[in-house]
């Protein structure tokens, strides 16, 4: 496996500005094979935080998740898997 170095992303925590971004990042990566996948459900989101939070908004929260993707990680990845994830981010044209 070769090294990668991989720039952060800048000015933000998360991995695209927005969902629209994400999105277009998705589709990118599933035509080349990479199943990257939607990330987060903001707890408050969730059925047992709408129990506690009731109809209280969370909007940096909620515009953080949307751009937000899980790629590929599990221990049957070989190296050519991991390869061809990490070339893969790096094609997307940000």
């Amino acid at each position: 496996m070769r090294e990668v170095a991989i720039q952060p992303c800048a000015g933000t925590a998360s991995a695209f500005p927005d969902e629209e971004s994400s999105d277009l990042c998705l589709d990118h990566l599933r035509a080349r094979g990479v199943l990257a996948t939607f990330h987060y459900v903001p707890l408050h989101s969730s059925p047992f935080g709408r129990t506690l939070s009731g109809d209280l908004e969370f909007g940096v929260t909620d515009r953080v998740a949307r751009g937000l993707l899980r790629l590929p990680l599990h221990p049957l990845l070989t190296d050519d898997d991991v390869d061809r994830v990490v070339e893969s981010v790096l094609a997307f044209p940000a």
